[in-house]
């Protein structure tokens, strides 16, 4: 006759099979030290509204404001001390309010820190204004990036040490030529810098 296995046996035959087979390792919990990167984005606005011939618009935007990155550090759970980089990743545009028929041509996107120089961001793009768009790439000058990279290093030496930085509020100059340029333009666009900020966490993993 088959005899079944209860519960009370198996806990005697437990302790005789963790004495032939040695002891159970216990898993580890190490603390390790990883980077992590953190997304943020800001954003400038433009009204087009009654040009014919060109596209002209301008924006001011302060950074400083713009980007929280105490806020964002400390929605991911990173202390200011342990960011290593914040540098700009892109920048992409998108329509917000289309017109019927219209586009841009040869447009170019300068910024402006403070008082500084004028240098060049974007160069040479073409874009539709005919209907809503998500966000589009565009491609990028190296001297606009230095640019904005440099007001991201001085926001975050603020964030680390307390002392302000200084010029941090940025011009950006949207120039085209308006399509179809019999008629006056009607719409609104906006343009998006999505910055990568670099910093580590410590988490516990199982050794």
């Amino acid at each position: 006759m088959r005899k079944l296995l209860n519960w009370r046996t198996a806990l005697l035959v437990l302790p005789l099979m963790l004495g032939a087979w040695g002891c159970i390792l216990i898993p580890e919990i190490v603390d390790r030290i990883v980077e992590l990167a953190v997304a943020a984005s800001t954003r400038a606005t433009f009204v087009s509204s009654g040009e014919t011939n060109t596209h002209d618009d301008t924006d001011v935007v302060n950074l400083s404001t713009n980007v929280n990155l105490k806020q964002v550090l400390a929605d991911n759970g990173v202390d200011v001390t342990d960011v290593k980089d914040v540098k700009l990743m892109g920048v992409s545009y998108r329509v917000t309010k289309p017109e019927a028929g219209r586009s841009i041509t040869g447009g170019t996107v300068t910024i402006q820190r403070g008082a500084g120089p004028v240098t060049s961001l974007v160069t040479a793009f073409t874009a539709s204004a005919a209907s809503v768009t998500g966000w589009i790439p565009v491609a990028l000058d190296g001297a606009g990036v230095g640019v904005i990279n440099a007001i991201l290093t001085a926001l975050l030496d603020e964030a680390k040490t307390g002392t302000p930085a200084t010029d941090v509020t940025v011009t950006y100059h949207v120039q085209g030529v308006s399509v179809p340029g019999a008629d006056p333009t009607d719409f609104i666009w906006e343009f998006k810098l999505d910055l990568s900020i670099v910093g580590t966490v410590k988490v516990q993993v199982v050794n």
